[in-house]
């Protein structure tokens, strides 16, 4: 028994303060006042940060033009293979009654069309837009090779669909006097993926890095000749392609297009007057073709925008600190009112 007792005895924990169990701890007492004083405070921060935002999005200036309707013949022109050659342009007058001051960006907004598909989202290679193997296209189902089997660069269907439609905008001084408005073509990227995510495979020639591959069936020139006029703007660098290879949340969705040069008669942003968009839909004249929203019942539209610190137009954010706030506060009330109810409940107890 004694030899069992020692045994036993052995196998208990050593009598320190951790073992036991016996260290210094504090017990957390949620009363009523701290409850409701951090359900208060945050109710007052959401509503105020939402006032906020909502402010500041409103103080933006935005004007939208959709032009699906009003270019409805040259898409359908475009629709045809055997026209591919046919000149057609579509201009869209409209007049801005109120100067847009600072920086204004341009950005093309398409209706209906889904980029959020898992399919659609996975049909890319990342090796390749990274530039560490142009030729890899195992991911890129259904756009991985020509009919001949050559490799396509950039595979995926994200690459094939990539919006095409060269805009235009134009600036009346007068009625005889009409001059295009200077639009940059950089700058429209994020950080990342500009100097992370994409990459070419060398600078030196990127004709020679991308022998042996094709372009993309929708695509009329290969990912070398995106941008003629500026070299540093080809291949996976190209910010048009950059901006359309990140795909978006909601089939409603806007990318930048370009961003305001301000120089000359636009030091300041876009003076009142009238303007006009010009849409061309001719393969001699651009590198880029139509996209065809048609095929898919959705809309274009071309939207020219402010922006102040909180970012664009939109009024989600604003809305999503509001109605937070709203129900933080609607919850602390409720909660004031149970507790309130209780505690005359228990005080008429003790009396009786």
């Amino acid at each position: 028994m004694e030899e069992t007792s020692q045994h036993c005895l052995s196998r208990l924990p050593d009598n320190s303060a951790l073992k036991q169990q016996k260290l210094p701890a504090h017990r957390l007492c949620f009363t009523a006042t701290r409850v409701l004083s951090v359900f208060f405070t945050m109710a007052t921060f959401c509503l105020c940060m939402g006032s906020i935002l909502i402010v500041s999005a409103r103080s933006t200036q935005a004007i939208e033009i959709n032009y699906t309707r009003t270019c409805a013949n040259c898409a359908k022109l475009r629709e045809t293979a055997s026209n591919f050659d046919k000149e057609c342009t579509c201009s869209i007058p409209f007049y801005l009654s109120e100067k847009m001051m600072g920086n204004v960006y341009m950005y093309y907004k398409l209706q209906g069309f889904h980029q959020n598909l898992y399919r659609y989202i996975r049909s890319r290679s990342n090796r390749q837009l990274v530039g560490k193997d142009v030729k890899a296209v195992e991911d890129c189902s259904p756009f991985k090779t020509s009919n001949n089997k050559t490799p396509i660069v950039p595979c995926g269907a994200i690459a094939n669909s990539m919006f095409n439609d060269t805009i235009i905008l134009s600036y009346n001084i007068n009625s005889s006097v009409q001059i295009k408005v200077p639009m940059l073509k950089t700058g429209l990227t994020w950080w990342t993926d500009k100097y992370i995510k994409f990459q070419n495979p060398s600078f030196k020639n990127l004709a020679d890095e991308f022998r042996g591959t094709t372009k993309p069936p929708n695509w009329p020139s290969p990912i070398y000749e995106l941008d003629k006029k500026d070299p540093r703007n080809n291949g996976f660098l190209n910010e048009d392609f950059i901006v359309w290879m990140r795909p978006a949340a909601f089939p409603t969705f806007k990318k930048l297009y370009g961003r305001l040069n301000q120089t000359h008669h636009f030091i300041e942003g876009l003076p009142a007057g009238n303007y006009s968009f010009n849409i061309t839909y001719n393969i001699l004249l651009s590198v880029f073709l139509d996209f065809p929203v048609t095929r898919f019942q959705g809309e274009k539209s071309v939207v020219l925008s402010t922006l102040t610190w909180s970012g664009g137009n939109s009024l989600f954010l604003g809305l999503a600190y509001t109605v937070t706030g709203a129900v933080a506060c609607l919850a602390s009330f409720t909660m004031m009112a149970i507790h309130m109810m209780l505690k005359n409940k228990k005080i008429s107890y003790f009396h009786q």
